[in-house]
């Protein structure tokens, strides 16, 4: 949409965005605004009218890369727009709404909490509610390499925190069953509102309340059955929930811990431990310790903690492609603290809020103590190594998943409540034919991956022997060491940053941060200073840095030889791009970097352009660059155009997509990425969008 429309609705400050854009909410569909101002009426909740230009927020043009429209609509955000203050108006600064009404009270909390804890106030402010933009940048940095994210991310974890002092309050003798049940509702509901209705807390609040209402009832709760409504009502309610991550562990998490931990508790009592719901007795088990109530619930944590590790181990491998291995300890410490953290600081609210300002002052001095511990504990991990904080991992194959969770059937089979026989035929005649498939499925194959990174050049080349390569990382707006790892790569043989300009080597120091690299070609040009710049760079990570001053051949295998060409032009930096002559299997390849019509006629002139199977174009498709005589002695079959969309420059040229109008002509800024899989002498070209 490019017309200016009049839209009104509900704005508010969502406690999910980070970035503290507000968020519209309108009779037909939501919106993020994104202002170039701040205000107290519109982030506590108003009905406003705004005059806005609706844009569809961009996708995923990579495989593998985070997609942001999919995310916001699993946010219930279909739109996005950016206004100023004269494009807004105020309808009604106190409208009744019930995210208006928790947006209000997410203000008064946040005022609150500044009022008495200072700076400190984000922490206590994130964990309340998951509100988390205002935390400064090197807490932000030390709560990732605790573990401590999840902390910072309301839950359902966060759902029994808030209940339990509920829960022990209403234990009153005078009153029956049902009125103390359906009292918990309404703190339920409550948190449910102020923390924005995310698919985590909801799935909690909604289970709490299916559990009261059986309770209630005198029927037996099936966990199972009430996750499986839950999750229903919640995709009726926005079907484009699949997408968010919240979603996706909050029900995983359930499910692992209604079916995975019976499992894990009957095989740990095999072992001679069980956890015991009553305390008292001096008696040990065969386990060896003592049989008392706090160590049973301690039990019960870590068989809870096992369960749910099982159940997503795949799914944060594959999402992350980190792992913590400090974090489930420093859960553990700061597990307790926050769940402090959380009942105090709602408890200093209300007290503020009643204007009890002594007993206020009280709790802030208890909450400082322990904000303060809290965060003592998340700047401890930037003393640990980095092997403790973050391992770095590759994606791997879907096959490789379904492997893991089939050996957790088997687990679940073999600790079943019922004793389950598997006939030996099924066995012998299984494993062997799941063998071969997954052999089949896992077979490596040679690809040539043309990233879509806007307005530049990277190129991803994988061989079927293992020979891993990356040609130029774009300007370092999409992050290339992120879709190294989704395509199951943290290692690569050799790097070829062609030359120096942004929109080509932008990415590689993030490249080099994150992936492990044998050797880096680069053009031996001192004129280029970037390039050297990037040199020094990499020697201090432990590079091989090879200077390309002529003709550098480099191969790997029988299945891949490369050319890497350099002609000098202390004019021109384009002219100065390393060419890169390829053949993977029985398929060439020619890369052109961003050489221009002088370089072309000298590789012409030295014989060193011939026929082609696949051409990167030149230049992103300049008219500068692809000229005639050029394209016909490469004479490529296929043509593949870097690209960024609506451009300033106006690549590619019409005159130079007429040149390669015989060829197969693909382009990232209308296809995404371009992944060509070669076989022999076939190839199968992919499109992402």
């Amino acid at each position: 949409m490019t017309e200016r429309k009049s839209i009104k609705g509900i704005v508010y400050k969502a406690p999910w965005n980070k970035e503290g854009q507000y968020v519209i909410e309108t009779d037909e569909f939501n919106v993020l605004l994104t202002a170039d101002f701040d205000d107290y009426v519109l982030s506590k909740g108003a009905r406003i009218k705004a005059s806005v230009k609706l844009s569809v927020p961009v996708c995923a043009t990579n495989p593998g890369e985070f997609d942001y429209r999919k995310y916001l609509l699993g946010k219930g955000v279909k739109y996005q727009a950016y206004v100023s203050r004269k494009d807004i108006e105020i309808l009604d600064d106190n409208p009744a709404s019930l995210t208006g009404w928790g947006a209000s009270v997410r203000t008064r909390m946040s005022a609150s909490l500044k009022k008495y804890l200072g700076d400190r106030s984000a922490l206590a402010m994130a964990i309340m509610t998951g509100e988390a933009k205002s935390i400064d940048d090197n807490l932000k940095e030390s709560i990732h390499l605790s573990g401590l994210a999840h902390l910072m991310a309301v839950s359902g974890t966060h759902v029994i925190m808030f209940l339990t002092p509920f829960r022990k309050g209403l234990r009153i003798k005078y009153l029956n069953i049902w009125v103390r049940n359906i009292l918990l509702v309404l703190p339920l509901l409550f948190f449910l509102v102020v923390t924005g209705m995310t698919p985590s807390v909801f799935r909690a609040v909604m289970s709490q309340i299916m559990g009261i209402i059986a309770l209630l009832l005198g029927r037996k709760r099936d966990s199972l059955n009430v996750l499986g409504f839950v999750g229903i009502m919640q995709i009726l309610r926005n079907p484009y929930s699949i997408y968010d991550l919240g979603f996706i562990l909050s029900y995983s998490c359930a499910f692992s811990i209604y079916i995975i931990q019976p499992a894990v508790v009957r095989f740990f009592e095999k072992k001679g431990y069980r956890s015991v719901k009553t305390g008292g007795g001096s008696g040990r088990g065969r386990g060896g310790y003592e049989k008392s109530k706090v160590l049973s619930i301690s039990l019960d944590s870590f068989f809870t903690g096992i369960s749910v590790n099982m159940g997503l181990f795949p799914v944060m491998w594959n999402v992350f492609n980190r792992i913590n291995l400090v974090g489930v300890l420093f859960t553990c410490i700061a597990g307790p603290i926050a769940s402090g953290i959380l009942v105090i600081g709602y408890l200093l609210c209300l007290v503020d809020f009643l204007h009890l300002k002594y007993l206020a002052v009280f709790l802030s001095y208890i909450l400082h103590s322990m904000l303060y511990f809290m965060t003592k504990v998340m700047e401890s991990s930037s003393f640990l190594p980095q092997f403790l904080t973050e391992i770095i991992v590759p994606s791997k194959g879907l096959t490789l998943y379904i492997l893991y969770y089939l050996l957790i059937v088997l687990f679940l089979i073999k600790n079943s409540k019922k004793k389950i026989e598997i006939p030996k035929i099924y066995v012998m005649r299984g494993i062997p034919a799941f063998m071969a498939i997954l052999i089949i499925l896992t077979s490596a194959v040679t690809e040539v991956v043309f990233f879509d990174v806007g307005q530049g050049n990277s190129i991803f080349i994988s061989t079927k022997c293992g020979v891993k390569g990356l040609v130029d990382a774009g300007e370092g707006f999409v992050n290339v060491s992120q879709l190294l790892l989704k395509r199951g790569t943290n290692k690569l043989d050799f790097v070829v940053v062609s030359h120096g300009h942004s929109d080509h080597y932008g990415g590689v120091y993030d490249v080099l941060d994150i992936i492990k690299v044998n050797y880096l070609f680069i053009p031996d040009n001192e004129y280029d200073e970037e390039v050297m710049k990037i040199a020094e760079y990499a020697k201090r990570k432990g590079v091989k840095v090879v200077y390309v001053s002529n003709k550098t051949v480099y191969e790997a295998g029988s299945s891949f030889y490369s050319e890497i060409l350099f002609y000098k032009d202390i004019a021109s930096l384009n002219n100065s791009s390393l060419v890169i002559k390829l053949k993977l299997e029985q398929k060439k390849m020619l890369f052109c970097s961003d050489i221009e019509k002088e370089a072309e006629s000298y590789y012409i002139r030295m014989n060193e352009i011939e026929d082609c199977d696949i051409i990167q174009v030149a230049h992103h498709g300049s008219n500068t660059s692809s000229t005639p005589g050029f394209v016909e002695r490469a004479r490529p079959e296929v043509a593949v155009v870097s690209v960024g969309r609506k451009n300033k420059f106006g690549h590619p040229d019409d005159i130079v997509l007429e040149r390669f109008k015989d060829c197969e002509l693909y382009r990232t800024d209308h296809h995404g990425a371009v992944i060509i899989k070669v076989k022999g002498k076939s190839i199968r070209i992919q499109k992402y969008l």
